[in-house]
């Protein structure tokens, strides 16, 4: 079964309509594993064929190979002014996250004596539903090489973690996960726990454990030896509802090189600073804003390719996803600072998050987890950037990554406390408050 061509292409080669297909559609082993629908049900006889599929048009990256990291490293990031190597391992290759899912349950048989009623009728009531909802995002779907529907086969192939599949395919991972869920005969499916289960997809979500696992250990080493870090000058430290003007004129005559400015995600203040003085940052040299709320890899990519474009239209990817962050935190403070970048030039625009290191479930230890894998993430983001393209720096994060994280309850080999960025770059942290006619700035550790 392989996914190379659609379903009315099929149809157009083979000289008939895609209505009149045959069991001689499917390999003889497929045919036979089909047969056995009825009996052993839709989840057994999907996984064993998503088992079997040719990705021959979508082969990701090989797997690396060689022995595991250990379980604990040792590591210690270097003061702001000293010169810095790039981390040994930073992150993995970009996502490559493959689903097979059959949007009609399997492909079945044509009617038979035995069966007069047919399954096929009903797959192809439910394929044509899918691509009913589907409908709104196929003309996108149909222009990225990285989601294969292919017509013939009734199948779906996704070549995206399921975090950024929801956020630039909501319709489309909205309907796969509740297929997923059809297929599964364990309540709660996720599109996560569908991949691993197939030797098809298994291997991405694996390398992803081994990432995570890695990023843990080097976050707990950090956290440890940094925990009594003292926090950096501050030069705006006493100064009472600081204008955006004062502070970012004391914030740049300082010699640290860069400053953090800790968000609360919801809010618009601190992205209305940005882009109002974006000119004085950039003349100030300042050359690169790191942001959490873009993560590296394929958003990175389609961030460069829109700030080095002449095109005015941001790539469709990219497009969806500022739509979906507005959609989230109800402002536009995404988009109108790619926009001002854009239309200002000499300045960057760096991704300083990764899925590898998301939040798991719920409660405080997840958070503690969630700010200490990002922490440690960003931290080495930026120095690797900054040893490679140094310059002045501007970092947006939420206030739980700009300054240290407690939590002393169960929280594995993680300490009871995790520095934040301030400490491990070196460089002072601010909060940005206020309606827009009168923001303050204050001193945040």
């Amino acid at each position: 079964m392989r996914i190379v061509e659609s379903r009315a292409d099929a149809a157009q080669r083979a000289g008939r309509s895609v209505d009149d297909r045959t069991s001689t559609d499917v390999s003889p082993r497929i045919a036979r594993v089909l047969a056995l629908q009825r009996t052993v049900g839709n989840a057994v006889v999907s996984r064993t064929l998503a088992d079997d599929v040719e990705l021959t048009d979508l082969a990701g990256p090989s797997r690396p190979t060689g022995a595991a990291q250990p379980n604990s490293v040792e590591v210690a990031y270097p003061s702001a002014r000293q010169p810095v190597e790039p981390p040994v391992r930073q992150q993995a290759p970009r996502p490559a996250t493959w689903f097979q899912l059959y949007c009609c349950g399997v492909r079945r048989s044509p009617p038979t004596a035995a069966a007069p009623s047919g399954g096929q009728d009903g797959a192809d009531r439910d394929w044509r539903d899918f691509l009913a909802e589907v409908k709104p995002e196929l003309k996108r779907i149909d222009k990225d090489p990285k989601i294969k529907i292919d017509e013939a086969t009734q199948t779906v192939l996704v070549a995206y973690d399921p975090q950024l599949l929801s956020d630039i395919y909501p319709v489309l991972e909205f309907v796969l996960k509740r297929q997923a869920k059809k297929l599964s005969d364990v309540f709660g499916e996720t599109l996560e726990s569908h991949g691993r289960k197939s030797t098809t997809t298994s291997g991405y979500w694996e390398d992803h454990d081994e990432r995570r696992r890695q990023l843990g250990a080097r976050a707990a080493s950090a956290a440890r030896r940094h925990a009594d870090d003292p926090a950096p000058a501050n030069p705006i430290s006493g100064m009472n509802n600081a204008s955006p003007l004062v502070a970012l004129h004391a914030l740049l005559g300082d010699s640290s090189g860069g400053f953090i400015i800790g968000e609360k995600h919801s809010e618009y203040a601190a992205w209305k600073m940005l882009v109002d003085h974006l000119d004085g940052l950039r003349d100030s040299g300042v050359r690169v804003i790191y942001l959490e709320s873009i993560r590296a890899g394929e958003i990175q990519e389609w961030v460069d390719e829109y700030l080095r474009s002449s095109a005015q239209k941001m790539p469709s990817q990219l497009e969806a996803f500022v739509l979906k962050y507005k959609s989230r935190w109800n402002h536009d403070g995404l988009r109108n600072l790619l926009d001002a970048v854009k239309r200002m030039g000499g300045m960057r625009i760096h991704a300083i998050d990764s899925t590898t290191a998301a939040r798991k479930g719920a409660g405080d230890k997840s958070l503690h987890e969630r700010a200490a894998l990002m922490n440690a993430f960003a931290t080495e983001r930026v120095r690797e950037d900054q040893t490679r393209d140094p310059g002045r720096y501007v970092a947006l994060v939420g206030e739980a990554h700009a300054v240290q994280h407690d939590f002393t309850g169960d929280r594995g080999d993680l300490p009871a406390i995790v520095p934040g960025l301030t400490r491990y770059l070196g460089v002072p942290a601010v909060r940005i408050s206020g309606p827009h006619d009168a923001q303050t700035v204050e001193a945040l550790e």
